[in-house]
């Protein structure tokens, strides 16, 4: 097959046609993609709300945060035994006693009723496997007691530790979120017979 000669100034060797697409703020060329055009070159979206949130975000911070009060007041409701420690839910701000909480209120501003406390549950340490522990390290299809027994003997001695720790580790969130009445509005003051307190 024979092609005919072409030469790099012959008007057949090129041609000029305008392109037609979209181009975002940013001078990048997009074609014929029109939202990514539009993505790359805005700083913020629309949220279903109609309010402005900022490129990237699913919803603005007023539906983000009706959507944590209502996963917040979904969770069950359970008296503080007084004992177990509280944390702020979704967060990371825990409290041992009514007074921390109290001193955190009065450091930030806020009342009781400001807060959504959460009751924390104990994280406590578990015990090891030690062939799914040391599974990188042994040989195929062969135990830790295979090799050394006096190895998985000492990592029983361990285990046994541990199931009878009853002392947390940590704490974390639990499923029961709470409240907790000011020491003023739980303590009592008996009428006198005139009815004056």
């Amino acid at each position: 097959m024979t092609t005919d000669k072409v030469l790099y100034a012959s008007d057949e060797a090129a041609q000029l046609v305008t392109v037609t697409g979209w181009r975002s703020r940013t001078g990048r060329f997009y074609g014929s993609d029109e939202h990514l055009a539009r993505w790359d070159g805005c700083t913020h979206q629309i949220c279903e709300c109609g309010a402005e949130m900022p490129r990237g975000f699913t919803k603005c911070n007023t539906c983000i945060e009706k959507d944590r009060l209502a996963k917040y007041e979904a969770m069950p409701f359970q008296e503080w035994d007084g004992a177990t420690p509280l944390t702020l839910f979704d967060d990371d701000d825990y409290f041992f006693d009514q007074e921390e909480v109290e001193q955190y209120c009065e450091d930030n501003d806020l009342q009781l009723s400001d807060l959504r406390l959460v009751i924390c549950v104990p994280q406590f340490a578990e015990e090891l496997d030690p062939n799914e522990y040391l599974a990188d390290i042994l040989p195929q299809e062969l135990y830790l007691s295979d090799i050394d027994p006096k190895l998985e003997e000492a990592f029983e001695t361990l285990n046994k530790v541990i199931r009878e720790r009853k002392k947390p580790i940590s704490w974390t969130m639990g499923k029961f979120r709470t409240t907790l009445q000011s020491p003023s509005s739980t303590v009592e003051h008996p009428a006198d017979e005139e009815g004056r307190i």
